[in-house]
């Protein structure tokens, strides 16, 4: 249900994006990077044909596996990005992980992960927060 959920508001963001101006996304990326109290995995080793056309399979995701750790230090390195860069100028990948996060202020949200190191990080009251991992070298991701 969570998957569902997040797939679905996943993909409401990327068609109300796309159709906005580049300028209409300026300034999106927040100041405050969120404090994770606790991870916990929903979905690993995922893969959706409606995130890319890249020619991943689902045998290709298999090995797409991220611990506690590999999420809890992704959103600590990761830059901000915003929704447009990510919908027009990064690459996605069809293999990605899902789950919930409770933050240091008791707060909860949802994140998604892919292996081009794309992440999603949806708050509880519905905004969301845009991140890419240039840094993320783990074997996990694709390589730049």
């Amino acid at each position: 249900m969570v998957k569902r959920r997040l797939l679905l508001t996943l993909a409401s963001l990327f068609m109300v994006v796309a159709a906005l101006p580049a300028s209409a996304n300026e300034g999106e990326a927040p100041k405050r990077r969120p404090l994770i109290k606790k991870v916990l995995i929903d979905e690993n080793a995922a893969w959706s044909d409606k995130r890319s056309s890249s020619d991943e399979t689902p045998e290709n995701c298999a090995s797409f596996m991220l611990k506690e750790s590999d999420v809890q230090r992704f959103f600590k390195i990761a830059r901000f990005s915003s929704s447009h860069e990510q919908i027009h100028d990064l690459e996605v990948s069809r293999c990605y992980a899902t789950g919930r996060a409770v933050l240091q202020d008791g707060r909860e949200a949802t994140w998604l992960i892919d292996r081009a190191r794309q992440g999603i990080f949806e708050l509880d009251d519905g905004s969301a927060l845009y991140f890419y991992c240039g840094k993320c070298s783990n074997r996990l991701y694709w390589s730049e």
